[in-house]
């Protein structure tokens, strides 16, 4: 009877002892590989979204100064606009002058004498 009850007493030991400890070593594995898995991830989106604002703070640092960029070449373009009135008006005076030379030279280039005879004037 002894020897019944070592054998039933021994197959239940070993056969409960090593599914329990293969189990808890398995479930522990799988929570500690599902953690690690879980830390990897958390880890991987943290560098994303890090990568992700250092991304935004150079668009929004290129945006400040192409923003600049255009304040600068709007105003160099009101100053050509302004420079090209200025020249405009100077070719128009200029035009004016010449008109004027052309008159004092026809006045110069009438004599009394051919205002009186009735003459034309000689160019």
């Amino acid at each position: 009877m002894d020897s019944t009850k070592v054998e039933k007493s021994v197959p239940q030991k070993i056969s409960a002892d090593p599914l329990g400890s293969v189990c808890g070593i398995w479930l522990w594995d799988a929570g500690l590989g599902l953690e690690a898995h879980t830390v990897t991830k958390l880890a991987a989106i943290q560098d994303t979204k890090s990568t992700l604002e250092n991304n935004i703070e150079s668009v929004s640092q290129e945006v400040a100064l192409l923003q600049a960029d255009q304040r600068n070449l709007v105003e160099r373009v009101d100053t050509a606009e302004q420079s090209l009135e200025q020249l405009m008006l100077m070719v128009m005076g200029i035009g004016d002058c010449l008109e004027m030379l052309e008159v004092e030279n026809v006045v110069k280039a009438v004599k009394p004498d051919d205002l009186e005879g009735g003459s034309t004037a000689t160019t």
